[in-house]
């Protein structure tokens, strides 16, 4: 119990001191001072204006290091557009004397530590931890009889994901806390702390070059990671950039605010369009996501029945005995590329309304599935660019209407409204 007050007491005094903290006096046009991605906007990155869960393109990640750096670090462009004249004004004020030297976090420079995290790498990882954790589970509740072939297979499996609340589709993955702010392209590191260590993150926070490094990072559109201070996150939000008028500040390097991002100010959706992937079947371009889910599901199938390919069948005799037989599980008779679409469609929702069922009611979830395979109905045809268009509108239709979780929280838009400076 000791350990749980203390934990609370730590935390408490993190966020009041947090809290309490008198921001520089900036101009107007600058939004906010901190990024809290624990419980203001979690998903902050992952999902674009339409709440749709989305990726960075690797094409678009770029070192954020130098040659010379002991660790090279990546993010999205955009974070390598602010981040390098930010910290050769850092290294410049730095030897002028305007950091404090005794530090114990900041230095004469700032390198970062941690980057973009890879989740074409790191999400079929998940994937595999979860059909191991799902094997297990199934053995810890003796339900290996259960699952004579495919479809009971696939049942267990809905049952596991609700009961867990986990996810198995990118999308899910995505929105779930295994998906950091490092994920996002838009956040590095300049520390490497433990985000969970009160003490560490109370004491970085307090620390003499605090206040005047949230001021750098924020005329250079960079913020702060309320709860990580040592995170710095581009902040896609700001408003008014071809408002920055770079005579009234002693930074040139604020120039680069102006001229790379004024394409995007008030459409905040191109923003997303240039950087990022849709991991929903949202479009042909994300169309790749739903074979992705279909070969999860069957590699799973596939992994079982090869490991495990006998159960129990239990038959109860007149005499009251049991008689006991050992079956062989059906295999997978279907591939990749010759499958029953409708029932793909109808699992990729019924899968989907299970990873959102912790925010959504069920009726509407159902509601919703049922409109959306309606809709899959009318639209397939019989090419295979007609049955992909029509799954395309199927599940468009469920994720506009649902949204996803971001949908529970308050828009992008709104938390810039909440967040502009007075």
């Amino acid at each position: 119990m000791g350990v749980i007050v203390d934990t609370f007491k730590k935390r408490k005094e993190y966020d009041d001191a947090n809290f309490n903290f008198i921001p520089p006096n900036l101009p107007s046009y600058y939004t906010g001072y901190y990024i809290d991605t624990w419980s203001v906007s979690p998903f902050y990155g992952k999902v674009d204006t339409k709440g749709v869960p989305v990726i960075p393109r690797e094409s678009a990640i770029r070192f954020c290091t130098y040659g010379t750096d002991k660790q090279q670090v990546s993010a999205l462009q955009p974070v390598l557009e602010f981040f390098f004249p930010m910290r050769e004004e850092y290294k410049k004020f730095y030897a002028l004397g305007s950091f404090n030297a005794n530090s114990l976090y900041y230095k004469n420079d700032i390198p970062p530590i941690r980057g973009h995290i890879n989740s074409n790498i790191d999400y079929p990882e998940k994937i595999k931890n979860l059909y191991e954790n799902f094997v297990d589970y199934l053995l810890e509740f003796k339900k290996f009889n259960k699952i004579k072939n495919y479809d009971d297979f696939l049942n267990e499996l809905l049952i596991y994901i609700k009961y867990k609340n986990t996810y198995i589709t990118r999308a899910g993955y995505v929105e779930s806390t295994d998906y950091s702010t490092l994920h996002t392209g838009l956040a590095i590191d300049i520390f490497d702390g433990n985000g969970s260590d009160d003490n560490l993150r109370l004491d970085f926070f307090k620390d003499l070059n605090h206040d005047a490094f949230l001021e750098l990072c924020v005329m250079s559109n960079l913020k702060i990671d309320r709860q990580i201070p040592w995170r710095l996150i581009v902040d896609i939000r700001t408003k008014a950039r071809k408002q920055t008028n770079p005579d009234k500040l002693d930074l040139n390097f604020v120039s680069v605010i102006k001229e790379f991002i004024p394409q995007f100010d008030n459409d905040l959706q191109l923003f997303f369009d240039t950087f990022y992937y849709k991991v929903v079947p949202y479009d042909n371009l994300s169309f790749g996501y739903f074979g992705e889910f279909v070969a999860i599901l069957q590699s799973f199938y596939i992994s079982f029945q090869t490991n495990y390919q006998i159960y129990k069948k239990y038959l109860v005799k007149d005499c009251g005995k049991a008689d006991v037989t050992s079956v062989k599980r059906e295999q997978l008779n279907e591939n990749l590329f010759d499958y029953d679409r409708e029932k793909y469609v109808n699992l990729y929702l019924k899968f989907r309304s299970a990873e959102l069922s912790k925010v959504v009611k069920e009726e509407t979830l159902k509601g919703y599935t049922d409109l959306s395979i309606s809709v899959y109905k009318s639209q397939s045809k019989n090419t295979l660019s007609e049955l992909q268009s029509a799954i395309i509108k199927s599940i468009k239709l469920f994720t506009d209407n649902i949204g996803t979780l971001a949908y529970r929280n308050p828009s992008l838009y709104e938390l810039d409204e909440k967040e502009k400076m007075p």
